[in-house]
């Protein structure tokens, strides 16, 4: 019983959360992390539509799964992200 109430929040989450990522990737245009922010975006709401299909089959490992593949993107995306004001920084150096 936890696991699919687990399986059912977990799956909201994914699904609004990925409907954010893809607003906000849509909103920064021309920075590099865009593209990785984007399917981070797409990637949350396939799992959390996923998880919403098989909810009453999706257990315990079904959520480990996808909750890691979704914060492996997640820190790709972040990488990305954060290596652009270091980037401009150098480009825009007096140096």
């Amino acid at each position: 019983m936890a696991s699919g109430v687990l399986s059912i929040l977990l799956a909201t989450y994914l699904v609004f959360d990925g409907i954010v990522e893809v607003i906000v990737a849509l909103t920064l245009e021309g920075h590099p992390g865009r593209g990785w922010l984007f399917t981070s975006g797409l990637l949350s709401m396939g799992l959390g539509g996923l998880m919403f299909m098989q909810t009453p089959f999706s257990g315990v490992y079904a959520i480990g799964v996808l909750l890691g593949l979704k914060l492996v993107v997640v820190g790709l995306a972040s990488l990305s992200l954060g290596t652009t004001p270091l980037a401009y920084m150098k480009h825009t150096s007096p140096d």
